[in-house]
């Protein structure tokens, strides 16, 4: 599929919303900006990555990247999204 598509996450509890839900060519995530009351640690440990600066999409010989800009000082982190061809 070539599209594009976000949606809200939210925070049901407190009825705010804390992140992003992102569709791009049929692969989906979920980008989570505000984690306030969210154990990170424990989120960290589950694969989620905190405040991502760029989202890496590599399809055989062609790489497309999407840019995140965040407050100074927050650490620079590559997400890498590799879509390689099913051997048999």
């Amino acid at each position: 599929m070539n599209a594009v598509a976000m949606a809200p996450v939210t925070a049901l509890t407190e009825k705010r919303v804390v992140g992003s839900g992102v569709i791009i060519t049929g692969l989906e995530f979920e980008l989570i900006f505000d984690p306030i009351g969210l154990n990170k640690e424990g989120l960290s440990a589950e694969g989620w990555v905190h405040r991502p600066s760029e989202l890496l999409f590599e399809i055989e010989t062609r790489a497309h990247s999407i840019g995140l800009t965040w407050l100074p000082g927050t650490p620079p982190k590559c997400i890498r999204m590799i879509n390689r061809p099913a051997r048999i």
